[in-house]
């Protein structure tokens, strides 16, 4: 019977050091990516506004950076622009990319970025240029008072029912053996 206590106790702290173990949630809520395709023409001006959108859904305010991953036929570019709200995200300038990564701190919960693109081309053919980005969203700040905040981990919440369910498996089935092992003798 000692046996079993110990096993029992040993499985116990197992299934502990486990459980404490799990990885935590990250404070990133989203990242995607995308591509802008330009047609250019030698001097014209391209003005797309409101291109996307990006809407807080959170009840925290958020961070929001976009980075330039690669572009397609730069130097076909005299200038370029990625902004929202006032804050610029993309710039490249004579085919060289003078800004890679913007920031915009603090989205409130509801509020919306409204992208907007500005491009001039420097060639006198059409072309496409492709310019991919990439958009992170992550938490700004504490909760509110009165809590914190966190994200949610499904297999954190799910973690203390799953150990007892094993503990409770493994404590019958080393019952069953033991009684199996007794019943021999």
């Amino acid at each position: 019977m000692k046996k079993l206590g110990a096993a029992l106790a040993a499985t116990i702290v197992l299934i502990s050091v486990f459980l404490a173990l799990l990885p935590q949630a990250p404070s990133v809520l989203a990242q995607y990516s995308w591509t802008d395709t330009i047609n250019i023409y030698e001097e014209v001006n391209v003005v797309d506004t409101e291109i996307r959108k990006i809407v807080n859904n959170e009840t925290v305010p958020v961070d929001v950076t976009v980075s330039l991953t690669s572009t397609e036929k730069i130097n076909l570019l005299e200038y370029y622009k990625l902004s929202a709200n006032g804050t610029n995200f993309i710039i490249i300038s004579q085919g060289i990319v003078t800004l890679s990564q913007g920031n915009y701190h603090g989205l409130g919960e509801g509020q919306t970025l409204c992208f907007t693109i500005e491009a001039e081309g420097a060639t006198s053919l059409s072309d496409n240029v492709l310019v991919n980005s990439v958009v992170e969203i992550t938490t700004t700040e504490e909760a509110p008072v009165g809590g914190i905040w966190i994200p949610v981990n499904k297999l954190s919440l799910l973690a203390p029912y799953i150990g007892l369910a094993s503990t409770i498996i493994l404590a019958i089935a080393v019952t069953a053996v033991f009684v199996k092992y007794k019943k021999k003798r």
